[in-house]
């Protein structure tokens, strides 16, 4: 009986090891902001889009600056912040969110087009057509920077497989 052993209920469990740290770094774009996913895209844009809707309705009554810009700047934001396997929904979600948006003005303001189906359609048709070319600039600028972001080395945007 000369073990030197100590009892069971004394012996020690082993260490836990320290986490791993992950794939994303927290110095690489904003800090404590991990990088959005396809639905985290959606709903910035569509929070965007729809707040400068609203915006635009409860100011001058119709589709004017905010809309525009803050569209715009919701395409770069989820363009520079989207994760890099959900590349994707930073090119498909900005103009159905945009759509969805001018959808909700064109119900809120005074049909211009007559009461009905066909008079809302038509409005919604004119609202598009007036903010194309801030659907084209956010469009365009969301394939921009996701085009610059798969070029550089660092942050490589890839498919799932």
């Amino acid at each position: 009986m000369s073990q030197n052993r100590a009892p069971a209920y004394r012996q020690q469990l082993p260490r836990a090891r320290a986490p791993r740290p992950t794939a994303y770094r927290p110095g690489s774009a904003s800090h404590g902001v991990g990088p959005l996913t396809g639905l985290g895209v959606a709903l910035v844009l569509l929070a965007g889009c729809v707040l400068g809707s609203l915006l635009d309705f409860f100011l001058v009554g119709g589709p004017d600056w905010a809309v525009a810009a803050l569209y715009i700047a919701a395409c770069g934001y989820t363009a520079s912040r989207v994760r890099g396997a959900d590349w994707y929904a930073a090119l498909v979600a900005p103009p159905i969110a945009f759509a969805i948006s001018m959808i909700l003005l064109a119900k809120l303001m005074p049909e211009s087009f007559g009461p009905g189906l066909l008079g809302l359609l038509a409005t919604i048709v004119e609202l598009l057509a007036a903010k194309a070319k801030a659907l084209y600039i956010g469009t365009a600028l969301s394939a921009v920077i996701l085009c610059v972001r798969a070029a550089r080395g660092g942050r490589r945007l890839r498919t799932r497989r």
